[in-house]
């Protein structure tokens, strides 16, 4: 008897830990994107809804740890649910283009992206005005910097990473030109503010995209891997 009551605690108490984890993935995507009162909010309306599928389908016959399983597949993936919520609080909270520029993904953009176009930039009006740099080094890092910058806007931005590099960069390239502008009749500024326009701007998104989809990824396969080694 004793057993049996430890052993029926035990699954209780997974099913506990997966709910649990469940909600976290939805939630992640959530993060300092969204107030907390309304993420708690959000978690508080998923779990009661995916308590209301686990005693559906625990009616229907299936073992506890089965009905959970159907409960999570029915009521969807977290991540992408998540995901969704945030993009729809981003459309919501971004109704005009100032608040655009001031939402918190786009503030990552913003500050990875100014950390590799202004160096460079400033590298290449000095290398323009004849102090001495070496443009096989700067011509390095204005290959590299874009790479970089989307990057980490993917790995950092809460949401909408390739929409934040893009806003950084065209705010970018527009000091760039407005550089070169003054750097003429030199025409060094002007050549590196068209480079960013026709290869940092492809390559920095394609680099946000690749880099969260990646992150994405990842946690999907944490997800499934946990859920198939306590189901399967």
């Amino acid at each position: 008897m004793n057993s049996q009551h430890n052993a029926a605690a035990s699954s209780k108490g997974v099913e506990n830990d997966r709910i649990e984890d469940y909600l976290d993935h939805l939630c992640t995507p959530l993060v300092g994107l969204v107030p907390y009162a309304i993420r708690h909010k959000l978690r508080m309306e998923a779990e009661d809804h995916l308590c209301a599928l686990i005693a559906e389908f625990t009616e229907k016959g299936l073992a506890p740890k089965d009905a959970l399983g159907a409960a999570m597949k029915e009521h969807g993936e977290p991540w992408t649910i998540g995901q969704a919520y945030a993009d729809a609080w981003m459309r919501g909270s971004c109704e005009n283009y100032l608040n655009r520029f001031g939402a918190p993904y786009v503030l990552h953009g913003l500050a990875w992206v100014g950390l590799a176009s202004i160096p460079t930039l400033l590298l290449v009006e000095q290398s323009c005005l004849a102090y001495g740099i070496a443009m096989e080094w700067v011509s390095v890092l204005a290959v590299l910097a874009p790479f970089v910058a989307g990057s980490l806007t993917g790995l950092t931005a809460p949401a909408r990473p390739m929409r934040a590099v893009c806003y950084a960069l065209l705010l970018h390239i527009l000091v760039s030109f407005a550089a070169g502008g003054l750097l003429l009749p030199e025409p060094g500024g002007l050549r590196f503010a068209c480079f960013q326009l026709i290869f940092w701007l492809p390559a920095g998104c394609g680099s946000a995209w690749t880099v969260a989809y990646f992150r994405l990824l990842k946690r999907r396969q944490r997800f499934l891997s946990g859920i198939y080694s306590e189901f399967m």
